[in-house]
């Protein structure tokens, strides 16, 4: 019992160590400084490179979230202001359709024929239901994602949109969907084996 004794103390100092070389390697990818490190298993899970991939994965799942509702609250919101038959539905699809590819696309053209045959509605009305959610997808999609992918994976804006472009042009819609993600895990491999003496 008392060899187990004296061991703790050197177990915690080590794992204590264990975390701060691995905070430090994340804060050198890129990773560390936008991630909050809660607990020990987080700590642990990104010190291998496959827990890497899953942090990468779990921020751009975040992000991509977030910024899926940020289209749907503002489209949603317009519609509603505007008395648009069926606004949640629209709202709910604009959010559920910003995870596909060509999906901004189908939720910006599936409410206009309901609008333009809405005898309450002008013409006036379907115009900008049509004109503010290409506004909303076009600034969020071009401007507000790359940039914040950028921050959040440690990725350039230029480095998304090429990408983006890259895995479309080989896998289609399935690569528009996946170039994000597929890109971030591809650094964390090449940042591995940049380390790697062999």
């Amino acid at each position: 019992s008392e060899r187990s004794v004296s061991k703790e103390p050197w177990r915690q100092g080590q794992r204590r160590l264990m975390q701060q070389v691995t905070r430090q390697r994340l804060e050198d990818m890129g990773v560390g400084s936008r991630l909050t490190l809660k607990t020990a298993d987080t700590v642990e899970l990104a010190s291998t490179l496959l827990g890497r991939m899953r942090i990468q994965m779990r921020t751009y799942i975040k992000s991509k979230f977030w910024l899926s509702l940020f289209k749907a609250v503002l489209i949603g919101t317009l519609f509603a202001a505007l008395q648009v038959d069926l606004w949640i539905l629209w709202s709910v699809l604009t959010f559920l359709l910003n995870f596909m590819p060509l999906g901004s696309s189908i939720s910006t053209i599936a409410p206009i024929p309901f609008v333009f045959m809405d005898p309450n509605q002008t013409l006036i009305v379907v115009l900008v239901c049509l004109a503010w959610p290409l506004l909303v997808h076009n600034v969020v999609g071009n401007v507000v994602e790359p940039r914040l992918f950028a921050q959040s994976l440690n990725l350039h804006p230029v480095t998304v949109l090429l990408a983006l472009t890259f895995w479309t042009a080989i896998w289609g819609v399935l690569g528009a969907l996946v170039c994000v993600p597929l890109t971030a895990c591809i650094r964390v491999v090449l940042l591995v084996w940049q380390d790697n003496p062999f």
